[in-house]
């Protein structure tokens, strides 16, 4: 007798290269498509990782981004282009400031959606909650929490409180975030669940391939950092770092930055002024980072702000050794020189981590190994999803 697969739903609004959409894909690409049909709804736009989706996974695209704007300025140009469901669209966000988000339910016809679902997941708070804890009609709703701080004012906190009353869970990805959400919101603490990103160890090392794509001389240490270019990163502290190496003798060094963001200008002239043109090189974003983590000697991670960090994970899977600031997250699963190197949220404690780490690599073996063990014990992909079935079931 063939099995009856739930429906599930999945909203974000794209899948465009970071952390969130990288851990959406990765939980994709692992269900179990003889247990689940899955919609995935896009309200921004499809996004870089698009073509690494499954074929199991049915792709609804709703732009939403052109009903944004002035009221009159926006109906004007949706009727201008024909866009009359955009109108529609318009008009209720803008009566729900006098009659409620749960106005929101009159959006249904205007997403494509399944009339009905077993679960319907919004994988970030903001507008992918609110249409999921308004609009959607599902058995079961429930949102993940990827922040790793909490900054938001108090009418958004209202918001997303009153958002949350129509879920039944919230999924956090660390313990930390487990405890920032119980801190700063009223959702009942037992239906806060933890389930981790996935890291797909062999997958992982699938991409990252065998050919290393650095060209420098085997005597110069390869720093790489991945991550956004934005102010949670702190990757504008890298010339500062790099000031602190040099005067400590410690010359012989390229770091490598992989990721976009509107922090770059200020980090290439940062840049610049230091004079580290030649040795400390952005290249910007990339789909695939992996072949720069694996032939790096080590990877550097300078963010302060960290729900869990999928980047440290994969450099550990692919036996890199980390040098991580301390935030919520990695502090889950960093043992301080044992699986890695975790320091204080400055610079000074920074560079002496990277000395530390300089010093260790010739004898990292037990390190790396460390790490290794530790994603392939906590979270493998087999681990994450009995975590996701339990919680879907």
């Amino acid at each position: 007798m063939q099995q009856i697969k739930k429906k599930l739903l999945f909203v974000n609004g794209h899948l465009n290269v970071g952390g969130i959409e990288k851990s959406l894909l990765d939980l994709l690409c692992n269900l179990d498509y003889t247990k689940y049909g899955v919609d995935l709804l896009l309200l921004e736009r499809p996004g870089d990782y698009i073509t690494q989706l499954p074929s199991d996974v049915r792709v609804i695209f709703r732009d939403t981004t052109k009903i944004y704007g002035s009221l009159l300025h926006t109906i004007v140009s949706c009727i201008k282009d024909r866009r009359f469901s955009d109108v529609v669209f318009r008009l209720i966000l803008y009566f729900s400031r006098f009659f409620g988000y749960k106005i929101y339910r009159s959006l249904l016809p205007l997403l494509h959606i399944a009339d009905y679902y077993d679960c319907a997941v919004a994988y970030r708070v903001g507008f992918s909650s609110d249409i999921v804890s308004y609009a959607v009609k599902s058995k079961k709703k429930v949102c993940w929490w990827h922040n790793g701080e909490c900054n938001y004012n108090v009418d958004q906190i209202k918001h997303i409180n009153d958002s949350w009353k129509n879920m039944d869970y919230v999924v956090s990805v660390s313990n930390g975030c487990r405890d920032l959400i119980i801190r700063n919101f009223d959702f009942p603490a037992d239906h806060i669940k933890v389930i981790p990103n996935i890291v797909d160890v062999s997958k992982i090392n699938i991409f990252a391939g065998n050919s290393s794509p650095y060209t420098d001389n085997g005597n110069i240490l390869k720093i790489i950092t991945v991550g956004r270019l934005c102010w949670e990163k702190h990757i504008e502290d890298i010339p500062d770092i790099a000031n602190n190496l040099v005067r400590e003798g410690y010359d012989r060094f390229k770091w490598y930055i992989i990721g976009d963001g509107d922090k770059e200008q200020e980090i290439r002239d940062k840049i610049a002024q230091n004079h580290y043109e030649n040795q400390i090189i952005l290249l910007g974003k990339k789909i695939n980072p992996y072949p720069y983590i694996k032939f790096a000697d080590m990877l550097v991670h300078t963010s302060h702000v960290e729900s869990q960090c999928i980047t440290i994970l994969e450099a550990m899977a692919l036996k890199t050794p980390c040098v991580v600031c301390e935030s919520i997250g990695p502090k889950d699963f960093i043992k301080s020189g044992v699986n890695g190197i975790l320091t204080k949220q400055n610079v000074i404690d920074m560079t002496s981590g990277i000395i530390e780490m300089i010093h260790k690599i010739p004898h990292s073996g037990l390190l790396v190994k460390n790490g290794y063990e530790t994603v392939c014990h906590s979270f493998s992909p087999k681990i994450i999803l009995s975590y996701f079935d339990s919680l879907i079931n």
